[in-house]
């Protein structure tokens, strides 16, 4: 077993749910575990997510929702990324609902349940502004007429996504809802009866009053942050650590450089430690000479490039290191934590990508 494993915190997870529910107690829990559950492992996020009253999940593409199906998932799954027609019908079988937007993709949703005899289900996916996918409120009776053709594809939901939630300026999420709304009044007057939701993670909280029917569960079901602009006020508990450990020190002269390229030169006598993980585990190279790591609770600097495979840092403050110590990436040591969210902005990025980075050789450990 690698000596750089994630420990996924199971319990964690069903905290969180349990946090955000409070926001939205009459709804529907949506647990999105798309991505591998964000590099959790969407098995069994999925299973602690439905044991902790989740009723749904979300998915992104066909195949991760038949993998959970194949796995013995039978809660209802919903996969709400962009699917083609030919997606749209593979999950016919399987009992999985899809995002819909198309009339191809209806058209290929009821062909497949006249093969199979198996109904199909499916969200209307509106959009409301945000401009990725979906049909407007004018083009949803267009989509609608498809439907009184296609007997076989019930609608069992419709949503939409909201652009700005997690944003500072915020106002865009009134005007994307009265847009919402006209299509709602159009879907129900055609005599569905849809599930209706409309928020993810940060709308559930800071917008309780549009919970609808159901609310989606995603990036704070994990413990990270939907944005540096948005204050959480739950406590929620991050829900993945990501450790290594030493495997080899050297002290380097003053004028002596690490790593490819000489990006680090020593400024003075200095004790470095290799770390066996790198940018092929999902460590990523924009980390070079700026991320840090937690070497017996405290924060030792990332000095030199990032290697595919290991990666050099500078523990000269570390007396004590021994080959063998912990290495803490993301999670907590002592009094110190370092979080997906900082290493985002290490890198320049967000939360999101740090935690789906986590590459699959690096092994999951599950706390239950």
């Amino acid at each position: 077993m690698r000596a750089t494993k994630a420990i996924v915190h199971l319990q964690a997870v069903a905290h969180n749910i349990r946090q955000l529910q409070r926001h939205a107690p009459h709804a529907q829990f949506m647990a999105v575990v798309k991505a591998d559950g964000y590099g959790h492992g969407a098995y069994e996020v999925a299973q602690i997510a439905l044991a902790t009253g989740a009723t749904f999940l979300g998915v992104a593409t066909a195949e991760e929702g038949v993998v959970l199906r194949r796995q013995g998932i039978k809660a209802p799954i919903l996969v709400i990324g962009a699917l083609s027609p030919a997606d749209c019908a593979a999950c016919v079988p399987y009992d999985i609902s899809t995002a819909v937007f198309s009339a191809a993709q209806i058209e290929a949703m009821q062909a497949m349940s006249e093969k199979t005899g198996v109904p199909a289900h499916v969200h209307i996916k509106i959009d409301s502004g945000f401009h990725r996918i979906g049909v407007t409120p004018e083009e949803v009776d267009l989509l609608l007429a498809v439907l009184v053709r296609c007997p076989l594809v019930h609608v069992e939901g419709m949503f939409a996504h909201f652009a700005t939630a997690d944003c500072a300026d915020d106002s865009f999420v009134h005007v994307q809802m009265e847009r919402f709304k006209l299509a709602e009044q159009a879907v129900r007057a055609a005599g569905h009866r849809p599930i209706v939701h409309v928020c993810n993670s940060a709308a559930m909280i800071r917008y309780p009053e549009l919970a609808c029917d159901m609310v989606r569960g995603g990036i704070l079901m994990y413990g990270c942050m939907p944005s540096a602009e948005m204050h959480v006020d739950d406590e929620l508990r991050p829900a993945l650590s990501w450790q290594t450990e030493v495997v080899a020190l050297r002290n380097i002269a003053e004028g002596e450089s690490v790593g490819y390229g000489r990006t680090f030169i020593a400024q003075k006598p200095t004790r470095v430690a290799t770390l066996p993980v790198g940018y092929a585990d999902g460590y990523a190279r924009t980390l070079s000479n700026k991320g840090q790591v937690l070497i017996g609770g405290k924060r030792c600097p990332v000095i030199g490039r990032v290697c595919m495979d290991q990666t050099m840092v500078d523990v000269t403050d570390v007396p004590q290191v021994q080959i063998g110590d912990t290495a803490v990436l993301i999670g907590q040591q002592g009094s110190e934590r370092i979080t997906a969210d900082e290493m985002g902005q290490w890198r320049g990025t967000i939360g999101y990508e740090v935690l789906v980075d986590i590459g699959k050789r690096v092994p999951r450990e599950y706390e239950r």
